[in-house]
């Protein structure tokens, strides 16, 4: 297990390599505030990893995973939920198949019997990080950097301030897809955290890039919250984003 700290207000970030089920072991994880854990899924499944995860499914989350039309992404869907509900048991001492999801008015779900572990899943391309978090909004995000097709300078436009697009058109142009990879990571996973889904309105979400991607961290007010924001360190081929709450639930 590989750890790293993330960079500001206390929080640690830990990376782990290969799938969650074969490191868990039943053994239950203590998770203690401020602390964040992250996750790293990868979603290249053998068979039985694939059997065993669709296995762990509800009923309901079947019915998603079928609702793919790619056999990739059902057997990427089952792999990340099913090591998301791995997780969660080993957090909480339960059976995985006993915990139940409810979802909030955009659609961030939480556990019903356990509100005060906050979770976030995200994947892209063959790999999902789950971030876990007591008492503070967590939200994460990667993003893939074989994605094709997609139009920066409109993109731009309409999810940047305008401090982050001067940045991200005066640095070389070979480097501005990445760049902007790592802005809307870094925008999406306040959004997750938050709870307010695409509604946030990224261009209201301001970062400091030159602080950011300096220092690796910020913190920042958005979306009715105080964060803290965090970039990931995934190695090639994937940029990602960590945000948390400054402020613990129910604190004034």
């Amino acid at each position: 297990m590989a750890a790293h700290e993330a960079g500001a207000a206390g929080f640690e970030a830990l990376g782990v390599a290969g799938s969650a089920e074969k490191v868990l072991r039943a053994s239950r994880i203590p998770l203690t505030e401020p602390g964040v854990h992250v996750w790293r899924v990868p979603l290249r499944p053998s068979e039985l990893d694939l059997t065993g995860s669709i296995a762990l499914l509800s009923a309901d989350e079947r019915d998603r995973m079928a609702r793919f039309h790619r056999d990739a992404d059902r057997d990427r869907y089952a792999i990340a939920h099913g090591n998301l509900r791995l997780l969660l048991s080993s957090y909480l001492g339960q059976d995985p198949h006993d915990l139940v999801f409810a979802t909030g008015t955009h659609g961030k779900p939480h556990l019903v019997s356990a509100p005060a572990i906050e979770f976030n899943l995200t994947h892209s391309g063959e790999l999902a990080l789950i971030a876990l978090s007591r008492n503070r909004a967590v939200g994460v995000d990667v993003e893939s950097l074989g994605r094709k097709g997609f139009d920066i300078p409109a993109l731009a436009r309409r999810v940047l301030c305008p401090r982050e697009h001067e940045w991200l058109f005066r640095i070389e142009e070979h480097s501005r897809a990445q760049a902007f990879l790592r802005l809307w990571a870094c925008k999406e996973a306040v959004s997750k955290a938050a709870g307010a889904g695409f509604t946030a309105g990224f261009a209201q979400i301001e970062t400091d890039p030159n602080v950011l991607f300096s220092e690796r961290s910020q913190q920042l007010r958005a979306v009715g919250g105080n964060w803290c924001l965090h970039v990931l360190e995934l190695g090639e081929g994937y940029v990602g984003a960590l945000a948390v709450a400054i402020e613990s639930a129910g604190s004034s």
